[in-house]
């Protein structure tokens, strides 16, 4: 009975000792390394509107095939009526564009998701970035309350010294805290769009583009987006349409004839919507274009004011040192660096952003393979 209550303590022990190595193992998970391109094939791979978009072109060469059998019967049979003709001729240019335009909707909708996970990705590298902000900021009001605690063990400076320090560090606490939350959420908002489980961790390993001064031909970018955007495909293609509904009711019936001014009402119709799709797609490019190149001249201005408050901080230390001002002004030095390092990771984050959705915004890079 002894023995087996010494034997006891010891097996609970070994289980313990495994249990904690179970949860260590466990704990110690790789993350995931991401690159921009690998959540591209992801998002290709786990998207359903693209899944949706790929069957939509079988539906419509399906719909070809069905038709092009009715319209071999109608020109077997030689019907010559007005209703049929209109039908037939009608429906074969329809049918003819319908696969030429789902195959559009199937790139234009790898062209959306990819935008979407540029974006959530970029959202991420900021999140990313501010974390890292964050962290350093911390890091220097920790410093700066160590200092102040030694200043104030000498008799240099006031207790308020070191309260307002130790204020300071809380406020830096509390502020990484968050980053780090807004890091969680912008992290799960791009496994959401690339459609891996939520609770994978996940490593960023590329990071923001500052390939800044690109010569872009902004005219020849606007005729590339009305060859290359679907909605001027999709009103090229209404207006086509239009015109054999057209020529065929001119064919048939004189310019006072009711079923003659509807269809060449029609035609007006979807000319008009051409031009103005063609116009709205030419603004928002342009519009694009401008918020990128905005963007772009901010980022070396702002690299040069982070320069500039990083001396600043240095200095400020060397005064506070000296008993020349007090640690609430270096912390006022220190907030300023902080706001600056952050207020170049929004630009830069704003400046890819900007590049993406001019890209997305002509239907693609023509430099490079984006499908």
């Amino acid at each position: 009975m002894l023995k087996r209550a010494r034997i006891i303590p010891v097996v609970l022990a070994l289980l313990l000792a495994g249990s904690l190595g179970v949860a260590a193992v466990s704990g110690d998970v790789k993350p995931t390394e991401l690159s921009l391109e690998q959540c591209f094939k992801l998002a290709e791979e786990n998207n359903n509107q693209i899944k949706l978009a790929k069957l939509g072109i079988d539906k419509a060469k399906i719909a070809k095939r069905q038709f092009n059998r009715q319209y071999d019967l109608y020109e077997e049979a030689k019907v010559s009526s007005y209703e049929m003709k209109s039908a037939m001729e009608v429906g074969k240019v329809s049918t003819e564009m319908g696969v030429v335009l789902a195959e559009k909707a199937y790139e234009s909708a790898i062209q959306q998701v990819k935008f979407g996970v540029e974006a959530a990705y970029y959202a991420a590298l900021q999140a990313r970035d501010s974390v890292e902000i964050n962290e350093a900021s911390l890091k220097r009001a920790e410093e700066q309350l160590q200092l102040s605690k030694l200043e104030y063990k000498v008799g240099r400076v006031a207790k308020r010294d070191v309260l307002d320090a130790e204020v300071q560090a809380a406020r830096a606490r509390a502020d990484y805290n968050q980053a780090l939350r807004d890091r969680d959420i912008a992290y799960m908002k791009l496994k959401q769009v690339i459609g891996i489980e939520l609770d994978t961790p996940i490593k960023l390993i590329s990071n923001f583009s500052l390939d800044t001064g690109m010569e872009i031909n902004l005219e020849e970018a606007i005729n590339w987006a009305l060859n290359e955007r679907i909605e001027v495909l999709q009103a090229e293609y209404g207006y086509a349409v239009a015109q054999k509904d057209f020529e065929i009711a001119d064919a048939f019936y004189s310019p006072n004839v009711y079923t003659y001014k509807e269809k060449e009402l029609a035609l007006q119709e979807a000319r008009i919507k051409l031009e103005d799709t063609k116009a709205l797609i030419e603004a928002e490019v342009r519009e694009a274009y401008f918020k990128m190149k905005g963007a772009e001249e901010s980022i070396e201005v702002l690299e040069k004011s982070v320069e500039y408050a990083r001396e600043s901080l240095r200095l400020a230390k060397l005064q506070y040192q000296a008993g020349l001002i007090r640690s609430i002004d270096v912390m006022a030095v220190e907030n300023a660096l902080k706001q600056a390092e952050a207020q170049k990771a929004v630009v830069i984050y704003g400046y890819n952003l900007a590049k993406a959705q001019f890209y997305n915004a002509i239907g693609g890079n023509p430099n490079k393979n984006r499908h």
